[in-house]
């Protein structure tokens, strides 16, 4: 399930992908409150996605996450660039993930294992621990 924010009432709703509609190569869903379309584009200009971790801390660019299990030897990330799912190795930053950054960030599932342990902003790392 991806939380989508969305661009006919500004709100942010959760919408499991069986209540995403495909037609004529269009993504979209039914806004909860208008009940207006809501497309998907694949570039994510029309909508934000809002991903949260296990304790529905938000996602975003900049956060540190572990993913509790190992991936070449390294359970941290950072969440370098969401839109172009650009992630990077934590601390090693100037190596890219080079696997599917869906699984990684469980984008398709409901049972989270992601956590957000901290936030790298402008070089200034905030709340981090291991």
């Amino acid at each position: 399930m991806l939380i989508y924010k969305c661009s006919s009432c500004a709100g942010d709703h959760s919408i499991r992908d069986d209540r995403i509609i495909t037609q004529n190569n269009e993504r979209y869903f039914h806004c909860p409150d208008t009940g207006d379309r809501v497309y998907i584009s694949e570039v994510k200009t029309n909508i934000d996605i809002i991903l949260e971790d296990k304790l529905g801390q938000r996602i975003k660019n900049g956060s540190i996450i572990d993913i509790h299990q190992t991936v070449n030897g390294c359970n941290t990330f950072l969440v370098n660039n969401l839109i172009k799912d650009d992630i990077r190795y934590f601390p090693d930053i100037n190596r890219k993930y080079e696997y599917s950054v869906d699984e990684l960030l469980d984008r398709n599932t409901f049972d989270k294992t992601v956590e957000v342990i901290g936030f790298l902003n402008k070089n200034r790392l905030k709340h981090y621990c291991l």
